[in-house]
């Protein structure tokens, strides 16, 4: 009797471990290392080449785009991104406010419709709203699909787990 007491403490300790480990190496999380490669920047400076960002449960990604633009004559430049595969550029949002000669705002990579789930390449433009070009470049996205959730969920899952394995392994036996 009491080795079959030990086999289930072991089965549901097991279960209570791997179940949700599994489901969490079933949905991963995806994590984008994304590289800003200008062609040129005699008209506009970038100041951030790269970021590292986790893509939401859409395949989104976003990241802070800042550029020096001393020459522009406008308050308002568009940050303007094609996917390798696609002849169109998509503007992002609304434009990005220029402020002591520097436009900084947040760029998106990914969409619901084609989520940012592997390595894409892009190419883009920054442009005034008459469409004259600032910059243009291509954009790199590596990403990584990691197996895991938050540190708290992982620590409860070994956390129930540990107290099932005591609570079992202490339960009085029955008497035959």
């Amino acid at each position: 009797m009491n080795l079959n007491r030990n086999v289930v403490a072991l089965v549901l300790t097991a279960l209570c471990v791997t179940g949700p480990l599994a489901f969490f190496g079933y949905r991963p999380i995806y994590l984008a290392d994304i590289s800003i490669l200008p062609s040129s920047e005699t008209q506009a400076q970038l100041y951030s080449k790269s970021a590292f960002t986790r893509a939401d449960d859409d395949g989104v990604a976003f990241f802070d785009f800042r550029a020096a633009v001393p020459s522009a004559t406008t308050q308002v430049v568009f940050l303007e991104v094609r996917p390798a595969a696609e002849p169109k550029f998509y503007r992002q949002g609304n434009g990005f406010r220029i402020a002591g000669g520097v436009a900084a705002g947040v760029g998106q990579l990914g969409s619901k419709q084609w989520p940012l789930h592997q390595d894409e390449q892009y190419t883009f433009r920054l442009v005034d709203s008459s469409g004259a070009s600032f910059m243009d470049g291509k954009i790199i996205a590596k990403v990584h699909a990691v197996a895991g959730s938050s540190q708290l969920t992982i620590l409860l899952i070994g956390f129930f787990a540990s107290v099932l394995q005591i609570v079992v392994t202490i339960w009085p036996k029955r008497d035959p």
